[in-house]
């Protein structure tokens, strides 16, 4: 059997050492996380078809997020929960009343509080008061967005947006999306590689949906080096530690 292993650990890229797994996993991860980020790019550029240029938000949403919590941002109290998201409406407001918050650039700024909040709650962290906050605004912001691409658009762009939205809430779904776990591998390799793969082999042992997510977004090569790793420990001589679950305790 264990001849049988280390063949087929040559067939998956090769027997690693725990250093060598954990730092290629992570370079594949990252890999995974470019491409999926560069795809949600050319998904929401495509709305750009049939959008009118010279029509710009008014962000009227984020105006009522404002006036909702204007008062209670003054007080010592709500200050430090409120001002980062007070801060960002500030800057969406200002680019509103100058007319310069066209689709692209409340696209962006919708993005960069996405991604920030994923960064955030990546590898089960949970969001403090100001986070689930600006997680609020969040909302009001997408309102906006989407009133824009009623109003500027025709029925391509409209269609072309509601697939975008559709494609970004089944991958980053709270604790399920394929690409909400792949944050949480980098997250949790991103100071030592070998914590990424102790954890993507020890939550194999509630069974493959782990490892499924990952497969679903790691090219073949990329995945390829979890599976070489498992099949090559299997081949060494340590009794008992045969198992996924068993490898990630095998990490500590």
């Amino acid at each position: 059997i264990d001849i049988f292993a280390k063949e087929l650990a040559k067939k998956y890229g090769g027997i690693r050492t725990t250093d060598e797994a954990g730092l290629a996993l992570m370079t594949g991860a990252r890999q995974a996380r470019a491409r999926y980020t560069n795809e949600v790019d050319k998904l929401y550029n495509k709305v750009n078809i049939g959008m009118d240029p010279n029509i710009a938000s008014e962000a009227k949403h984020t105006q009522e997020f404002v006036k909702k919590y204007l008062a209670q941002s003054k007080t010592a109290t709500g200050e430090d929960t409120l001002k980062p998201a007070m801060e960002m409406a500030a800057k969406l407001l200002h680019d509103a009343d100058a007319g310069v918050l066209n689709y692209n650039t409340l696209k962006n700024f919708r993005t960069y509080m996405r991604e920030n909040e994923a960064s955030s709650v990546a590898a089960g962290a949970k969001l403090d008061a100001a986070g689930r906050k600006m997680k609020e605004l969040y909302g009001y912001v997408s309102q906006d967005l989407a009133d824009l691409v009623d109003t500027a658009g025709n029925d391509v762009s409209q269609l072309a947006f509601r697939e975008a939205n559709e494609y970004v809430a089944k991958m980053q779904k709270n604790t399920i999306g394929s690409i909400t776990y792949l944050d949480n591998v980098i997250a949790k390799g991103e100071v030592e590689a070998n914590k990424a793969l102790k954890y993507v082999l020890t939550g194999a042992k509630d069974g493959g949906e782990s490892l499924a997510k990952l497969k679903s977004v790691m090219d073949p090569d990329e995945f390829n080096v979890i599976s070489g790793y498992m099949l090559g420990r299997m081949g060494l001589p340590t009794p008992g530690m045969t198992g996924a679950a068993d490898l990630g305790e095998e990490l500590i």
